[in-house]
């Protein structure tokens, strides 16, 4: 791994008035190997209307289900994840190594960026109980 990427978990919780509310908790840096998307997952990623930048590779137990980094002073949204395990165990036996072997477990984390100038703090939404949503101030 060669590159940090700060993971940013997100809580979600109801207020006194009842109003869902989604609050960033503190972020922690991991380290991380940067990787641009592939064609196929562009495409597919695209007609579902998703603008993928990235591919973060990290160590799996470093990933806690986060869906928002901060890479580079930029904060990217996770779209999909997905978790490889054991991954180059085979090569590393076998005494070759691959750029493609990044440890013995690792997620990948496939995301876009957070678009336009309010994407860091977007407006609060919040729902009711009876499933509806409403804006918050």
């Amino acid at each position: 791994m060669d590159d940090v990427l700060s993971l940013i978990p997100v809580v979600t919780s109801k207020d006194a008035r009842g109003i869902w509310r989604t609050t960033e908790q503190a972020a922690r840096q991991v380290l991380c190997r940067v990787s641009t998307v592939g064609g196929n997952e562009f495409h597919n990623a695209g007609r579902n209307g998703i603008n993928p930048e990235f591919v973060f590779i990290v160590n799996a137990v470093e990933y806690n289900g986060e869906t928002l980094v901060e890479y580079r002073g930029q904060r990217y949204s996770i779209y999909r994840t997905y978790r490889v395990p054991d991954s180059g165990s085979g090569l590393q036996q076998s005494g070759m190594r691959s750029q493609y072997d990044y440890g013995p477990d690792y997620i990948k984390l496939y995301a876009e960026r957070k678009g336009g100038s309010n994407a860091a703090h977007p407006p609060e939404t919040g729902g009711t109980d009876d499933g509806q949503t409403t804006s918050g101030d």
